[in-house]
């Protein structure tokens, strides 16, 4: 059974460090004052209850000078680290230098299956009847997923990523590569095959690759089935107008034929409790139309 009960929300005086953290405290309906992050796109959508500060690297690496007056300001009983075992822009790293300034510090292991961070989560919070219910939730989700019919026909996929700026509103589009997690998760559900091929030298960040109107168009001349735009898909639908604008003969390429462009979420390991919630929408989205009308019946 979904799970339908939603606890009121809980705000720490704290500062949380991290997007998974963040997120997995955010299914337990625990939230803090500010966020440091930075890995999620858009997170303030997310997040708009809590105010985002500077990224990670940003508080680990140059000066963090927003997260100390944020400390001050608030004041922040704690702050809480993620500790994602990576050699590099792991948050636990902060502990000793925010200790030995006087700050409190917890740290969540974010290492594991969701069910053993939601777990570990709610033991850190008292929240253990939250965790469990959020992990019966995310546990039936994916049974659903698996028992629902299954598209048979596998589709050529072009996934977009736009990010808007939220003050100056200044838009970034990205094409989201084969390598990234979301390409592996409707891959493996769904057989869809990223058009995007991973070029690590491009990529400023792993799993993307930021185009510009020449090189959206040589994505779109490969002649993908379906476009995804995730993130902003405003923007992500002004991108491909201007394209097929300049270059008319896109206007040819299935996807667009077939009016199979949809706004869809994006995905990133740091949602990892919110996967199958993500995929069920993309489910929607990809398969064949008399395949969803089964579903739906």
């Amino acid at each position: 059974m979904l799970n339908n009960f939603v606890p009121y929300p809980r705000y720490e005086r704290a500062v949380f460090i991290g997007d998974t953290a963040t997120e997995y405290l955010a299914a337990l309906k625990i939230y803090a004052y500010a966020l440091v992050g930075g890995e999620v796109p858009s997170m303030e959508l997310l997040h708009p209850q809590e105010k985002p500060l500077e990224c990670v690297a940003c508080a680990m690496h140059n000066k963090p000078q927003v997260l100390k007056s944020a400390l001050t300001k608030i004041p922040a009983d704690y702050v809480l680290l993620e500790d994602n075992h990576r050699a590099e822009l792991n948050p636990a790293s902060m502990k000793e230098g925010l200790e030995a300034a006087g700050v409190p510090v917890k740290v969540l292991d974010v290492t594991g299956t969701v069910p053993e961070v939601l777990r570990r989560a709610g033991a850190m919070f008292d929240a253990d009847k939250q965790a469990e219910r959020v992990i019966r939730d995310y546990e039936e989700r994916f049974r659903l997923l698996r028992e629902a019919p299954q598209a048979t026909k596998p589709q050529k996929l072009l996934i977009l990523l736009s990010i808007r700026q939220p003050v100056t509103l200044e838009t970034f589009l990205f094409a989201v590569t084969d390598s990234h997690e979301l390409s592996h998760a409707v891959a493996r559900k769904f057989g869809c095959a990223n058009v995007t091929v991973s070029d690590p030298e491009k990529e400023q960040i792993p799993g993307l690759t930021e185009l510009n109107a020449e090189s959206l168009s040589e994505l779109l001349a490969k002649q993908p089935e379906a476009v995804a735009l995730t993130g902003d898909g405003t923007a992500g639908a002004v991108a491909i107008e201007k394209a097929v604008k300049k270059q008319p003969a896109l206007k040819t390429i299935p996807a667009l034929v077939n009016h199979r462009v949809w706004p869809l979420p994006f995905y990133c390991g740091a949602l990892a409790w919110r996967e199958p919630l993500i995929l069920q929408v993309w489910k929607e989205a990809v398969m064949e139309r008399e395949e969803l009308t089964q579903l739906v019946r």
